[in-house]
Order: C-alpha cells, then structure tokens, then sequence
C-alpha cells in the first residue's frame, strides 16, 4: 500500500509526464468494490482532490481522480470539475455527467445549476431542453416561463399572474417575469387587489403597501382604508366608515371582524351579525371569519356562544376548532359538554382512537348505557398507541404490540448495498460528511420499493444509521416494523447512563427516540444538540452539577457524552417532579417553569389523561403523548431482544401510567 509521500511522489511524476485525459467516462458509472488497501489510497486521493478544488488548482484535482478508479464518491470530483467553470456553459461535459450518472443526486444539482446560468445568458431554447417540473422553486418557475415566453409561448404569462399573485414577496429571478406581466397589462386592478389583500392577512404590509403604490382612485383610497384597519380592528365597529358594499370593502370588513375577534371575540361577533344581515358576503369570506370568530370564542372560554355558532353550521365546524372546544370541555371535566361536542368532528375523526376513547371516557362518566364504553376499550386495546395502551390499562389488559418485523431479504440487501447511490451514502458517512451522507440517502429511498425499503433499512441499521433506518421504514409506511422503528441503539452508553442516572433504560430511549430519532448530529432550529437535543446552556449546568470535566459544546454530538448529560438532565427533572413521568416528559419540552406554570390551574386534582389532553402546546402534547407510548414499546423491545426464543407479537404486562402518575395534582 502506498503511503502519502509515496503518492504525492507518484501524482507528481504523473503531473509532469503524461498528458491529462478528459476525467468523465461515457457509460453509466457502477463502482466495483475496492480492497481495504485501495479504499484507503482513494479516500486519501479524493480528500486531496477536494482541497485542489477549493483552491481552485484544476490541473492537480484531476490528477488525483485519476486515483479515484473505483472509489464511490467519485462523482462529487468530477461534479466539482464541472461546477468550476459552470459559467461557461460546457453543455457537452454536462450531458456527459448526466449520462454517466442519470437518476443522482448530483445529476439534479448540475441540471440546476445548468439552468440558472442559462437563464442568466438567456439562452432560452437549451434552457428549455434541461427544464423539468421536478425544478419547482418558485424562482426556477419564472425562469421557466420567461423560456417558454421568450420561445412563442404565450401562455406563459397568464400562468404566470398565478406566481405573481402570492401574499409574500417572490424571489429576484421572478422580477424579468414581473416586469413583463406589467409590460403586458397581465395585472389588472383585480389582480393588484388580490395581492394587496394576501399580504396585508400575511402581515406583509411592506409589500401590501409596494402593491397600493400601483393603484389609482377608489382602489388606493380603499387599500388606505384598509391598512388603517389593520393598525386599528377596531375601526370596523364604526360601520358608517363602511357603508359601501363593494367587494373590496367586503374584504376589509372580514378582515378587521376576524382581527377584533383576536382580542375581543364578543364583540366581534355582534358587529359581525350586523354586517351578515345586510347579506354582503359569499360564502368562502363569511365561513373563513365566523371561523375566526369560534376560535378566539374558545380561547377566551366562552364556550357557550362557540357551541352556539358550531351548532348553527356544518362548515364552521374545522376539526381544529372543534377540537379546541372539546378540550376546554375536558380541563372543566364538564363531561356532557365533550359527548354532546364529539359528533362535531367528521365521521372520520370520529373513528380516530383519541376521539373514541374520548367518546367512552365521556359516556362512562355521565353513566350512559347506550354508549357501551367497555366495547370501545376493547377495541382500543388493540392497537398501538397512547389511547390503546390507555384503554388497555383501563381494562387491566396487556398491550399489543403489532410487531411485523421481519427480515429483509439477503439477495435483495447484499443488492442494494453495492447500489451507487447507497455506497455514496455510506462512504460519506464514514469519512464524517453526515449531512451529504443523509442527502444521499434521502435521495436514493425516492426510487426504492417496498422491500427495498426494508433491505434499506437493515443496511443502515447494520452501520450503526439508526436514524436512517428509521427513515427507511417512514418512507415506506412499514409502521409495524418495530426492530427498525424502535433500534436499541448505543446500548452500552444508555445502560451506563440509566445507572449513573437511576432511570429506566425505557425513558433514556424514548426521550432520544423523539427528541432526534437517533441523529447523533441533529441540531434543532433553536440549537439543542445531539441524541437528546440539550442545549448548550443547559448541557454546561448539567455537566458542572455531573462533575463532568473539559465538557465542550462539540461533545453533545457525541453519543456518550450527549447520553450521559441527557440521562442526568431527565434525572434532576423527574426528582423535581417526584418521579412522574407524564411531567418531567412535559418539562424535557417546554420547560420546567412552564410546566409548574400548567399545574397553577385551578383544578387542584385533574386525571392525568385529560391533563396530557389539555396541554397547551400541542407540540408538547404531543411530545408526552409519544414518550410514554415509546417507553412501553422499549420495554417491550428490549424484554423481546433478552428473550431466549426471542418471540415477537406477544401481549407485554405493565402500566402505561404508574400509580403515582394517575392523576396530576398540585
């Protein structure tokens, strides 16, 4: 094997004595695989390739693909030889590229970036040979136009009034677009009011007011009117301000009726009546603002007169907003408002297991005999979910698990695993380009079947890709696969950690479970990092209360280390909470504060299923909900991984809810 100043030696006897070739092959690239020896050299030789490209040494980056022979990420060489004089257009290098590597991820980024510098050229007719609809930002969409445009087709810019006519600003490239919708008087009065009235609902009054700059007349007087409405709702209880009933005057009535009823939903539904009577609006406006109306009702707690308006129509009746009604109905435990509120939802989320078991709970608490409440249970238990294990545990049952896991086929798996785009993935991975490697992958699950899926999960387990694998099965709504689904992964750190940290392996798995679906590089939007999605502010306390020494903010991408800060930070809030579940779950989310927050209610002993029902965030809802239904999952994957004849689908013993979890009290 070479070392690497025996191959720099050799790459610079090849720089100085041989001519280089044109580095693209023309047939479709299938790697063969390389010897442990080779992979080496390569990888070498590809990270050499990739600082010449940065420094933009051309000559030496194609010296090193010629080392590159079998090596997977090849491709990502040759794209950046390419992409390097993109400018210029090299049509034939690109079809080259795009022959030898059709169907890629980088076969789509070349076609992209082939695209703009065509349009930015104006080189409409090869614009539109590249163009597919699989392009659909909206900036390549105008592009897009402007090609067809500029090719005789004049339907393009009637379509193009529909890209115009958003609540939002659009991107640059839709300006030559825009400006020859103008150009073509495509924005008629009817339009501009379109747009203006989008972005003013949007909030956008940046643009609302870009868009008014357009107007004349009555219409700019209206979109005056109208922006003073929006600083001042309440300027729509002043009806002699709007006695004209034109459709423009009809939007900023609706309008400022629905962002009154954000602060004084009584009021706005008075005046409301007095508007509707005069019969001014269709139907679309008329239920999008009573709509508005129910909901800020709810939220205020006048549930009486959101009944009220639910009652007198169908088309109010949103599943959101019903449902926020039935849960205020719940936090009140005002039972027969929930049995009388249920038959609002659709026929469809009547049969859904929250609102069933709500159903029985309901019914079983009013005494009514002509619900049977224990049928429901029955059936309810039966299925894996929070309000399956919840009935199971109301009938004193063992939970069914549903577990379909079975084994990918080999031939089809040992397959797959030589695919190019499942070996790019791969060898990303192993030289540490995570985000590239999941890309990668993400990618290649869009072409693969049902049984590929399984086979592509298994991979992705067998190295140690938890999330991936993960991924795999969602993509391929192989929901019962619970091996897959639910990986014991990093046992050796969680059984650690649950030691250290005297918790249940079961929680350590659920909470990494939803916090990150094992990505040990996840990164939320908010910054927590890692398995179980810590915050650095967070994770330094931790790790100074863990005596835990040297702790960097790089080291919660580290499975262990993230482990054992997580573990312990679950530990200090379960002690906090006095070991229930339900609330440290809630406080892992939300925060402590907000939970202590929660319990400040006046109910000062609440059910701790209709407590976990009535969390304000849904998210965290949610969130709850999963963690506890994860953790009997584990319990069940880890009791079946232990077992000798390692049985699958059989009923698990345990409570969903311990006994000091049953109810939520102050």
């Amino acid at each position: 094997m070479q070392s690497p100043v025996e191959y720099h030696n050799a790459l610079d006897a090849a720089l100085t004595t041989q001519p280089l070739q044109s580095p693209l092959s023309t047939t479709p690239y299938a790697p063969k695989q390389s010897t442990p020896e080779e992979l080496e050299r390569e990888r070498f030789a590809y990270q050499a390739a990739k600082n010449a490209l940065k420094k933009r040494q051309f000559v030496t980056a194609k010296a090193h693909l010629a080392a590159l022979q079998n090596y997977p990420l090849k491709p990502y060489i040759e794209y950046g030889l390419i992409a390097a004089k993109a400018a210029q257009l090299p049509l034939e290098e690109i079809d080259q590229f795009l022959t030898t590597y059709p169907d890629s991820l980088l076969a789509d980024k070349l076609t992209g970036n082939t695209l703009y510098f065509l349009a930015e050229q104006q080189r409409w007719q090869d614009f539109n040979r590249y163009y597919s609809k699989g392009f659909s930002s909206a900036a390549m969409q105008c592009r897009s136009m402007l090609a067809r445009y500029h090719t005789g087709d004049m339907n393009a810019l009637d379509e193009g009034v529909a890209l115009w006519d958003t609540g939002r600003s659009q991107p640059k490239a839709c300006d030559p677009l825009f400006a020859l919708l103008k150009q073509n008087k495509k924005l008629t009065a009817d339009v501009l009011w379109s747009r203006f009235n989008k972005a003013v609902i949007n909030n956008k009054l940046s643009l609302a007011r870009f868009i008014q700059r357009g107007m004349t007349g009555k219409q700019q007087q209206n979109a005056e009117l109208y922006l003073k409405v929006s600083a001042r709702p309440s300027l729509v209880t002043k009806r002699h301000l709007f006695s004209d009933s034109s459709p423009q005057i009809q939007d900023i009535i609706a309008y400022g009726i629905a962002k009154l009823a954000r602060t004084e939903p009584q009021q706005a539904w008075k005046h409301w009546e007095q508007y509707e009577a005069q019969f001014l609006f269709n139907a679309a406006t008329a239920t999008a603002t009573k709509r508005q109306i129910v909901k800020y009702l709810t939220r205020k707690g006048h549930l009486s007169e959101a009944e009220q308006l639910l009652s007198y129509s169908h088309s109010l009746r949103e599943t959101s907003l019903v449902e926020s009604l039935i849960r205020e109905n719940l936090e009140q435990l005002n039972w027969h408002a929930v049995a009388a509120n249920i038959p609002l939802l659709t026929e469809d989320e009547q049969k859904s297991d929250r609102w069933r078991y709500w159903t029985a709970r309901s019914h079983e608490a009013l005494g009514n005999k002509d619900i049977d409440s224990q049928a429901i249970y029955h059936e309810l238990a039966s299925s894996r979910s929070w309000y399956g294990f919840l009935a199971a545990d109301h009938l004193d049952k063992g939970y069914q698990l549903e577990d379909a896991s079975t084994p990918a086929n080999s031939f089809l798996k040992s397959d797959l695993a030589y695919m190019p785009a499942m070996q790019r993935a791969k060898e990303l991975w192993i030289i540490g380009e995570q985000q590239q490697a999941r890309t990668e992958w993400y990618y290649a699950l869009k072409t693969l079947d049902t049984a590929q899926l399984l086979a592509a999960g298994e991979l992705a387990k067998d190295w140690g890709w938890y999330n991936s694998g993960i991924v795999a099965m969602i993509s391929g709504n192989l929901w019962d696969h619970l091996t897959l689904r639910f990986p014991l992964a990093y046992t050796d750190e969680v059984t650690q950690a649950a030691a250290a940290s005297q918790l249940d392996q079961t929680l350590i798995y659920a909470i990494a479970r939803q916090e990150s679906a094992f990505a040990a590089d996840a990164v939320s939007h908010a910054g927590a990092r890692g398995l179980m999605q810590l915050m650095p502010a967070t994770a330094k306390q931790q790790a100074r209360h863990s005596g835990v020494k040297n702790h960097r903010t790089q080291d919660l991408f580290t499975p262990g280390h993230n482990i054992k800060l997580g573990s312990a930070y679950l530990g200090k809030l379960l002690n906090e909470f006095n070991g229930n579940r339900i609330l440290a779950a809630a406080a892992y989310n939300a925060g402590k504060h907000r939970v202590k927050k929660w319990l400040k209610t006046p109910q000062l002993e609440t059910p701790t299923d209709v407590w976990v029902e009535t969390i304000p965030f849904r998210e965290t809802r949610h969130y709850v909900q999963n963690v506890m239904t994860y953790a009997v999952i584990y319990n069940y994957r880890i009791e079946v991984n232990t077992s000798e004849q390692n049985e699958k689908n059989h009923d698990i013993k345990g409570r969903l809810l311990r006994s000091n979890e049953a109810k939520i009290a102050l």
